[in-house]
């Protein structure tokens, strides 16, 4: 059987490739996949190459199948390995799973970009007390 790939154009001209199984935590590619209109490239107008590799990376990771196996654990090891970038790669990584409707990557970034700002909050409260 073999499997069918989905091609992603980004906004700066890069085109990615991958399976539909994956692509399918995309909404907004499910919803396309779903209305038959996903056997042509797909233009992504709102997402960089850079941030739709890191997406296209999270997916392939997530998408559950016995060629995939992780346990829970795994997961969120490599989850936080994955968030281990700098802000506003967070940001525009907020702003793609937004676009493209993945609400556990949405939900991942938004919770390290708040674990951030209570970590500088907490630098900042504490540089008084070193100085």
């Amino acid at each position: 059987m073999s499997t069918k790939m989905i091609s992603l154009t980004s906004s700066d001209g890069q085109t990615f490739e991958i399976k539909e199984e994956a692509a399918r935590q995309c909404q907004i590619i499910n919803h396309m996949i779903e209305d038959d209109c996903a056997d042509r490239e797909i233009p992504l107008p709102n997402v960089t190459g850079k941030i739709l590799a890191m997406v296209i990376e999270y997916c392939n990771k997530h998408h559950v199948d016995p060629s995939n196996p992780s346990t829970d654990e795994d997961l969120k090891k490599w989850d936080e390995e994955f968030m281990e970038k700098d802000q506003s790669t967070i940001f525009d990584l907020i702003n793609a799973a937004s676009y493209l409707y993945i609400q556990s990557l949405l939900d991942l970034a938004c919770q390290t970009a708040s674990d951030m700002s209570k970590d500088k909050a907490v630098l900042e409260d504490n540089k008084w007390a070193f100085e």
